[in-house]
C-alpha cells in the first residue's frame, strides 16, 4: 500500500514500486531463514 500511495502522490512510477518489491522479497528470503533460527535458538553460536 505505501508503494501505491508513493505513486499516485507522484514520488514514484510503476516500475519503481515493482524492482524495489522484488529486491525486498529478495531479502527477506535471504535474511529470514537466519534470523528465524536465532529466535528458536538453532543458530551458531
Amino acid at each position: 500500500m505505501a508503494g501505491i500511495s508513493r505513486i499516485l502522490g507522484g514520488y514514484h512510477i510503476q516500475a519503481d514500486n515493482i524492482a524495489g518489491l522484488d529486491l525486498g522479497r529478495k531479502v527477506a528470503n535471504y535474511d529470514f531463514p537466519k534470523i528465524k533460527a536465532y529466535f528458536e535458538g538453532a543458530a551458531p553460536k
